[in-house]
């Protein structure tokens, strides 16, 4: 098991962009549907630096800016399922019709490229850690963040985002997807601790929550609830509200 305080957060999806909106989610039953809405709020960073960005990656540098205001010298874990699979989707395209392949393309298609940019649009060369989970996502995150902390570190960064797959790819989906981002401050407190265990015991067990699993987490983090058991595969993952 292991155990740790979120200090701030922040959240954004196409049509949740504020963190009052995502309370009002996580307390409701009903579910995150997508819209047309405009791009995260990146007004802060350069149009040069802006315009390299497709949409996964404003809404990690937008939720991880929002989350860090000010503060510096702290490390950032981001995680995603597929990074900016678009775009390495887009080059496979380029290469089969037999066109040339764009080099800034592939070099922002590689998965550490949004925190390579968030490092030189916030002038800050904290340590940066980018994972990539088809399962268990959130949890390899926070397991990567306390270990950080347990390395003397006073708070972590967790960045979490996702973007629904290209066409290319729908029959390899093995659970919802949805456009969102959130991040999490995390630090270690005696009191308001949230806590991770799982067991490794159970073969494959189906998620049937309705939602991707990460968003899953946020919505029991947000709402107050005190456990929340996930499936996966080989294992079950247990959280828990300690008050």
């Amino acid at each position: 098991m292991i155990s740790f305080s979120i200090a701030r957060w922040a959240a954004w999806a196409p049509e949740l962009k504020t963190n009052e909106s995502w309370i009002r989610w996580a307390y409701d039953t009903s579910r995150l549907d997508e819209d047309t809405a405009p791009q995260p709020d990146l007004k802060k960073v350069s149009p040069m630096l802006r315009r390299r960005l497709d949409l996964p990656g404003k809404m990690a540098i937008a939720t991880a800016m929002d989350c860090l205001g000010g503060s510096s010298d702290i490390p950032i874990v981001f995680c995603s399922r597929h990074g900016e699979v678009a775009r390495s989707a887009g080059m496979l395209s380029s290469i089969a019709n037999g066109e040339p392949v764009s080099p800034t393309a592939f070099s922002l298609s590689v998965h550490n490229a949004v925190a390579g940019l968030l490092s030189i649009i916030r002038h800050d060369y904290s340590n940066l850690i980018t994972i990539s989970s088809r399962a268990d996502l959130v949890e390899a995150g926070i397991i990567e963040a306390c270990g950080i902390l347990n390395d003397g570190n006073q708070k972590v960064l967790l960045v979490v985002y996702n973007h629904d797959i290209p066409e290319c790819f729908s029959a390899y989906k093995d659970q919802e997807e949805r456009t969102f981002a959130f991040a999490l401050l995390i630090e270690k407190k005696e009191k308001d601790t949230f806590s991770l265990s799982w067991d490794s015991s159970h073969g494959h067990s189906p998620n049937n929550i309705g939602m991707p699993s990460e968003l899953a987490v946020l919505k029991f983090i947000l709402s107050g609830q005190k456990t929340l058991k996930l499936p996966s595969k080989g294992r079950i993952w247990y959280w828990s509200r300690n008050v």
